[in-house]
């Protein structure tokens, strides 16, 4: 850890995303960024200040994309998982990122009907698969458990009746 993100773990979330606001930035060459998304994703600001928190978030996000310093699969799995903490909290974010409906609407373009039988497919023997193969069964998995615990916080029926389905594959995935 970089004495920078040393200083930074040590303030408070509001501090931290205030600090990110104001054009607080790490070093493009630093391999400090996953900790600086840990430390702005570790908890919630309450209710009136959550929206400015998702914004810096989602601006760290925009960056991190932007400039290639994380993985696009790694940022959107980290994009689910804050949606998922934030409906677990029983908070709702105006917008429409950072919801269930917005991450329901990712996953199922993740999911698709084609990667699905393809899973289906493959599960069975997957020991025996390249682990390019079984890389992906290993994020379709991830992205089902995401997809198995944002159920709850769905309204539309069609919606949880699709997460239904893809998580009857989840034990069978690596």
């Amino acid at each position: 850890m970089s004495d920078e993100l040393g200083r930074l773990s040590l303030l408070p979330t509001r501090n931290l995303v205030d600090w990110w606001l104001a054009g607080g930035r790490l070093a493009d060459d630093t391999s400090n960024w996953r900790g600086l998304v840990q430390l702005m994703t570790l908890s919630l600001l309450p209710a009136p200040e959550l929206h400015r928190h998702l914004r810096a978030v989602d601006e760290l996000f925009d960056h991190l994309a932007r400039r290639e310093l994380m993985d696009e699969h790694e940022l959107l799995e980290r994009r689910l998982m804050l949606t998922l903490l934030v409906a677990n909290a029983g908070l709702r974010v105006p917008g429409p990122a950072f919801t269930p409906e917005w991450a329901f609407g990712v996953l199922r373009a993740e999911l698709t009907p084609t990667r699905l039988a393809e899973a289906e497919r493959l599960a069975p023997d997957w020991r025996a698969l390249p682990r390019a193969d079984i890389a992906r069964l290993r994020r379709l998995k991830q992205f089902i458990g995401v997809a198995r615990e944002l159920r709850a916080h769905l309204d539309d029926p069609d919606a949880v009746a699709a997460v239904a389905s893809w998580v009857r594959l989840y034990p069978a995935l690596p």
